[in-house]
């Protein structure tokens, strides 16, 4: 008798009304702390991509093909580059230079932004990281990922 009169009493709905408001403003903070972060983190790692795709066109321009294996080949083996993504491929779509073993599938875009999944052997495809990058196609028809 005495948790029906409690369940029924206006001080009780109250409370409830107050916990609910509360629960969905601080879930609105929260969204919106989220997507303001992953749009700031988004928008930091596009530049540096750009920069990095720059960088890379001018050593194309300066030192043409070989220089620009070259330099992909340099940024592979230092150590501040280890998590980017680069892959320089001939028009038959053979690889020159980079980390990668294989154009991408779902890089069909002729050029600009693509995601995709890095490929793996690993059987869970969870465990394998969404990887965004930028294509650039030089006139010799040699085209760059770079992520």
């Amino acid at each position: 008798m005495l948790l029906a009169k409690t369940l029924t009493s206006t001080t009780f709905k109250l409370a409830l009304i107050a916990i609910g408001t509360f629960g969905v403003i601080v879930s609105a903070i929260l969204g919106y702390v989220y997507l303001s972060t992953a749009s700031y983190v988004r928008g930091r790692s596009d530049r540096a991509i750009q920069i990095e795709i720059s960088n890379l066109q001018e050593v194309y321009e300066r030192s043409g093909r070989d220089g620009l294996i070259d330099a992909v080949r340099g940024r592979m083996a230092h150590e501040g580059f280890s998590d980017h993504v680069y892959v320089l491929v001939d028009p038959s779509s053979r690889v020159l230079a980079g980390n990668l073993k294989a154009w991408p599938q779902a890089a069909a875009e002729p050029s600009g932004w693509v995601e995709f999944r890095q490929t793996s052997s690993l059987a869970n495809a969870a465990a394998r990281p969404l990887i965004r990058g930028m294509i650039e196609i030089f006139p010799d028809g040699d085209r760059l990922l770079v992520g």
